[in-house]
């Protein structure tokens, strides 16, 4: 019995399979993008305190696991603080990225963007699939690289159901309302 167990670790731990995991994203190698829209009723006060409503129709982004993640590998060498990123679409487009490398934490110091959230940010990778060739750098040496994979999904559009938020007299959602859409998608569980 100690045999099958001891086997058996080895053959889980060491597979080629679950080597190529540890290199990649860290959320997975998975992103699936809805578009989700719907309206919210927002009570609001005016100048004399005398409530009003006001509707807003509510549209955005649905986007598992996340738009923004760190770039890991598990295999890195003590010396790498660098890490360059260059995507092939599978339109053809070639994109890249790069950034700080924290070598003992095996990530990125910091959050690449992967889908576009805000008009001006530069995603790295698009829908459908997506081939990543990555090189860790020490200074302008090359000290280990490789590529993954990385596909984005379009989910569908959602539609939530119309919901009330009551602004507790402070006019907060009446004078936000990014915010007040926000917290009507979460309320909502994002339409799902």
């Amino acid at each position: 019995m100690k045999f099958f167990v001891a086997f058996f670790s080895f053959l889980f731990f060491y597979t080629p399979g679950t080597m190529a995991q540890n290199i990649g994203f860290r959320n997975g190698a998975e992103i699936s993008v809805s578009r989700v829209s719907g309206w919210a009723q927002i009570q609001c006060r005016d100048y004399y305190g005398r409530p009003f409503w006001r509707q807003l129709n509510c549209s955005g982004q649905y986007i598992s696991p996340d738009a923004y993640d760190y770039f890991v590998d598990e295999t890195a060498p003590a010396n790498a603080d660098r890490v360059e990123l260059v995507c092939t679409q599978e339109r053809g487009k070639v994109t890249n990225a790069a950034g700080s490398f924290d070598a003992k934490r095996k990530m990125s110091k910091s959050r690449f963007s992967l889908v576009p959230v805000a008009m001006f940010d530069r995603p790295l990778l698009d829908y459908g699939r997506n081939m990543v060739s990555y090189n860790l750098m020490s200074g302008k040496e090359i000290v280990s690289s490789g590529e993954f994979e990385v596909e984005v999904r379009y989910t569908g559009d959602r539609r939530c159901f119309t919901d009330t938020l009551f602004d507790g007299g402070n006019n907060f959602y009446c004078n936000n309302p990014n915010q007040a859409c926000y917290d009507y998608f979460m309320r909502q569980n994002w339409c799902q």
